[in-house]
């Protein structure tokens, strides 16, 4: 794959998904969400760029390599894995399972 720099991601929390301009020193109580912020957010998920672009081509695209990632990388990197198909098809099942 060359060299790449592997960076961890966390979604956004639905504060940071109504203010972009949150001072680090102050804490803010929860505030309601917009339903389209909701649907968005259920739609696209957390992480910025499918949330902030909110295109579902997009958004299945970078579900799909994301998930590649984890199956064929970060698992690989813990454990020897010797039938990376069939762990593509644990992470489907799994995933259809568990939401």
């Amino acid at each position: 794959m060359g060299r790449y720099l592997l960076y961890r991601m966390h979604p956004f929390s639905v504060g940071e998904s109504l203010r972009v301009d949150i001072p680090v020193d102050v804490i803010r109580p929860p505030s309601p969400l917009a339903d389209e912020e909701w649907q968005a957010l259920w739609q696209h998920g957390g992480f910025p760029e499918p949330f902030l672009r909110r295109d579902i081509r997009f958004t299945r695209r970078w579900r799909a390599l994301r998930q590649d990632q984890l199956t064929r990388e970060d698992i690989r990197e813990v454990v020897q894995v010797q039938g990376l198909a069939a762990m593509d098809v644990l992470a489907q099942i799994l995933a259809e399972r568990s939401s």
